[in-house]
């Protein structure tokens, strides 16, 4: 019987060179991660009392006044407006997503809408936008709150950052007027200091993905905070019936995120810095006299997390950046790189983040198979 369960199903593989992606499958589990959620599933447990306990640990390592496991950082993100809006009142959380009556508004700015923020929805709230494209201002925000506002939403990410007022701003006036703060750091990881960072910062709840950086289960995330606000979340989540009922999350995923965010948070972060480098850097040494690729190192991830990518450029017109990520995908496995968030793609970038050491070298060689062939082709058709 075939053992590979993509092979089985007809499924090509890849070889992820290009960043965490949800639709790739997000991150790799480590051989620990792997036997904390095979440990997990052997028996039973009061999944209530587990979430607690594994929750207070996340808690503890992150520095955090509470802590709370989610399916998710989206998941995070909606029960984060369910509590801020219900609080510890259990008839209005038996009203959600109903929330006809209450402190129902989440103030967000233009600029950071985003393809997440109908998590934000999910729970009942109504989205009340502020500023513009190019701006916003300190008093549209401190217009828009009023008896209603329940919160404000704040992602952190380079790309939703231009026109946005700075979080600490957005923290001050918010406090000022009684609101909480909601910190969507869904990706914000490295560097590791991020898990405490916004929480210092003043932020109210924060959320993490706990299936990119961190290396856990894909459909795993937390929510950090003030203690009122995630015991509000314990009451809204599973695995207590509502509006998050959906947010069901197993034992073993638990068990498998737990020990995701032990491992992180006592990592030598020195190390994997430098290890990443390498990884970089070796594509910046083996491309250095390519004439069909000029390479350097981007220092950042593609939404502000702080590690290093390689950023490739084309040195010829034989193909475009967009038809080289195409054919990379065409092989067994296939071949995934990153591209810039918005066209035109002028470059393409390696990212270390989830590649094994043992992949590089089918990465480098498949750039030079596919580049040279494109431009012998180009070649023989002038």
């Amino acid at each position: 019987m075939e053992k590979d369960i993509y092979k089985k199903l007809g499924l090509k593989r890849y070889i992820n060179a290009y960043d965490t992606l949800t639709n790739y499958g997000g991150s790799r589990m480590s051989d620990e991660v792997l036997e904390a959620y095979k440990e997990a599933a052997s028996y039973f447990v009061d999944m209530r009392e587990f979430q607690i306990k594994a929750s207070e640990r996340i808690a503890e390592l992150t520095n955090n006044e509470a802590a709370y496991i989610t399916t998710g950082a989206s998941m995070g993100v909606t029960l984060a407006c369910a509590a801020c809006m219900v609080g510890n009142d259990r008839y209005l959380n038996s009203r959600l997503p109903n929330t006809e009556g209450m402190k129902n508004e989440v103030v967000i700015m233009r600029s950071q809408r985003n393809p997440y923020d109908k998590a934000i929805e999910v729970s009942g709230a109504k989205l009340v936008e502020i500023g513009n494209l190019f701006t916003t201002e300190e008093f549209e925000l401190e217009g828009a709150i009023n008896e209603k506002t329940a919160a404000v939403y704040y992602i952190k990410a380079t790309n939703y950052s231009k026109a946005a007022m700075p979080l600490e701003k957005v923290i001050e006036i918010a406090h000022r007027k009684g609101i909480y703060v909601i910190v969507d750091a869904a990706a914000q990881l490295p560097p590791k200091e991020n898990l405490w960072k916004f929480t210092k910062m003043g932020a109210d709840i924060v959320a993490f993905s706990g299936g990119k950086a961190l290396k856990g289960p894909l459909n795993t995330g937390f929510i950090v905070g003030k203690k009122e606000l995630i015991e509000s979340c314990r009451m809204i989540g599973f695995p207590n019936r509502g509006v998050a009922r959906g947010g069901k999350i197993s034992r073993e995923d638990i068990a498998a995120l737990l020990r995701a965010v032990e491992r992180y948070v006592e990592m030598d972060e020195e190390q994997y810095q430098d290890d990443m480098r390498k990884r970089v850097e070796y594509f910046v040494n083996q491309l250095k006299d390519s004439n069909l690729y000029s390479v350097r190192i981007e220092e950042i991830g593609p939404v502000g997390q702080i590690y290093p990518r390689a950023e490739i450029s084309l040195k010829t017109n034989a193909f475009s950046v967009e038809e080289l990520a195409e054919k990379l995908k065409e092989d067994d496995p296939g071949i995934l790189v990153g591209l810039p968030l918005q066209k035109p793609y002028d470059v393409f970038y390696i990212n270390p983040l989830v590649m094994d050491e043992c992949e590089k070298e089918i990465v480098l060689e498949r750039l030079m198979e596919v580049g040279r062939t494109f431009k012998k082709e180009k070649e023989e058709t002038r």
